[in-house]
């Protein structure tokens, strides 16, 4: 019997489809609300996890990479402008490659002769709830396999955006102070602008998205001064001129559908590079001593491009993990998360930890200056007594639209370890609290219901370490969150893909900082050996000092 398969992106799109027909249909859940969804309405579906494997990950990670260094780049001349054109294709080019292996393999173990789409097509932004684009890839690439499409196409949305100059403001300054920029709030960056309070600096602000009100008036009672883009009344454009993509993946022509995806851009690669013209008039109005920053792409990245431009120091901490390489494929994956939260025109480089130290020390030629701080923005210092028997569980997830190839568990992967965890939970009498990301808060009550023998936290990161004994991460900042807050680690990889850093791969050698486990059997031995560790070492991962000296000796040395 022929099976009639529908690729869904939201829960909205599911009950669209399920009021259009009456017949049998066996959904595919392309995130997790959608996968959540499906398991609680007891709906046919088929799960991802039967039909990816580890192979597809490298395979179309070399294809991706090929991809990204063949873009060129037209008039977008600046290393963050750059950045976000390779974000967008990439991203794209990942979910391409999703279903393709999806389908692929679908018809091979399954009697696939019917493909159902709904017909949705709508943008509102990347990574935005309400987008759906799984229809028009469908009808673009599938070409061996009967589609069924409930509405028709009738336009695709582009993001709108009126051509405009920008201006950013002088904001009132002090002539005695230092002037210095950070380019966000976020990140735990908290600490760094209450140490610059201390010192004669005015601290510069950029506002780009809004800032809750609360927010905003206590920084601006520590002295912050907020600026952000207001539009000239004479209209002007910047015309983005780059060459279209022509690439091939598989022997499938892949070049309509990224370049649809790129053109879908391109007015906010316009609006990026008006907003650059402003940052660096900015640079010219306003003397500015350093800045300090922890996002490198987009119009936060444009302020470490135009400090270069002008001479001006520059100070980048990420504000994620960095980690060596292991192999081929480690090293591109590696190198596009180094992508995010670096960028080699800043003067200095900031180093965290040990973990960090060994990706930089692999890659020294592509850095001016690095400094080894010890930790600045991560979980605060202090020594983590706890002994109960619960364990925090801490990943980054990934659903079809941002897919990271390698180092990061997709939406239908986390489903699966919860699985394993509330198992392993009934089986070893061990707690386990999920440690959810704010974009999975709306699944909760839905989660709380599958997984009865789990404890799901909404807690900040900061906060989650006082209650557990050992955090356990596939990768994710909460590794180093972890190590700082003295609480070991153990890099769970059941699908024997991607080993985040250096750890202890004998789950019985005992006061080990970090582990490295893939099954049941080796999870519950380095339980048991945490349990029975009594004088683990952190030292060789992370810095002696507290955050707050770190800061401070990092702006003496560079401030």
């Amino acid at each position: 019997m022929s099976k009639s398969i529908c690729f869904v992106q939201s829960v909205k799109e599911i009950k669209f489809i399920l009021n259009k027909l009456d017949k049998k249909i066996i959904f595919l859940p392309l995130d997790l609300s959608t996968q959540i969804y499906c398991i609680v309405n007891k709906l046919n579906f088929y799960n991802p996890i039967n039909y990816i494997g580890k192979d597809f990950h490298q395979r179309s990670l070399l294809y991706s990479e090929k991809l990204i260094q063949e873009l060129k780049f037209g008039n977008l001349d600046s290393e963050s402008q750059k950045k976000e054109v390779k974000a967008v294709v990439r991203f794209r080019f990942h979910s391409i490659a999703f279903i393709l292996e999806l389908i692929k393999n679908l018809k091979k173990s399954e009697k696939l002769e019917e493909l159902i789409i709904s017909g949705w097509d709508e943008y509102y932004g990347q990574f935005s709830e309400k987008n759906h684009f799984i229809s028009y890839l469908i009808l673009k690439l599938i070409k061996d396999v009967k589609i069924i499409c409930l509405k028709k196409i009738e336009h695709l949305n582009f993001l709108k955006y009126q051509p405009q100059d920008f201006i950013i403001n002088k904001p009132k300054l002090s002539k005695n102070k230092k002037n210095v920029i950070i380019t966000n709030l976020g990140y735990n960056f908290l600490k760094i602008i209450l140490s610059l309070q201390k010192k004669n600096i005015t601290i510069i602000c950029p506002e780009f998205e809004k800032i809750n009100l609360f927010k905003k008036i206590i920084f601006k009672l520590l002295g912050v001064k907020f600026i952000k883009f207001n539009k000239k009344f004479e209209k002007k454009n910047n015309i983005i001129e780059y060459p279209s993509i022509k690439f091939f993946y598989n022997n499938k022509d892949l070049s309509e559908v990224l370049n649809f995806r790129l053109n879908q851009e391109k007015n906010n690669f316009e609006k990026l590079k008006n907003q650059s013209e402003a940052i660096e008039n900015f640079f010219k109005k306003v003397e500015i001593k350093t800045v300090i920053t922890n996002l490198t792409k987009g119009v936060y990245g444009h302020f470490v491009d135009s400090a270069k431009i002008n001479k001006v120091r520059s100070i980048c901490i990420p504000h994620g993990t960095l980690s060596e390489s292991f192999n081929e494929y480690d090293k591109i994956y590696k190198e596009t998360i180094a992508e995010a939260i670096t960028n080699y025109n800043s003067t200095i480089h900031v180093s965290q930890s040990e973990i960090s130290n060994k990706f930089y020390e692999q890659r020294k030629s592509n850095f001016q200056t690095v400094v080894k701080s010890g930790n600045l923005i991560f979980n605060c210092d202090k020594k983590n007594k706890n002994k109960n028997k619960k364990i925090l569980y801490a990943v980054t997830m990934k659903d079809f639209e941002s897919i990271q190839l390698l180092g990061v568990e997709m939406y239908y992967e986390f489903l699966e370890n919860l699985f394993f965890l509330q198992n392993f939970s009934k089986k070893n009498n061990i707690k386990f609290i999920i440690k959810l990301h704010p974009i999975n808060y709306k699944n909760l009550n839905d989660l709380e219901k599958i997984f009865k023998n789990l404890e799901f936290s909404v807690a900040r990161i900061r906060n989650s370490f006082d209650n557990v004994f050992a955090t356990i991460s596939f990768s994710s900042t909460a590794i180093e969150d972890s190590l700082n807050s003295k609480c070991p680690v153990i890099l769970l990889d059941r699908w024997n893909r991607y080993e985040h850093c250096k750890a202890e791969k004998n789950e019985n050698m005992k006061n080990m900082p970090i582990y490295y486990v893939s099954n049941e059997t080796s999870l519950k031995n380095c339980i048991n050996t945490i349990s029975n560790s009594d004088s683990i070492n952190f030292e060789n991962y992370v810095s002696k000092n507290l955050s707050k000296n770190n800061i401070e000796e990092l702006l003496k040395n560079y401030l």
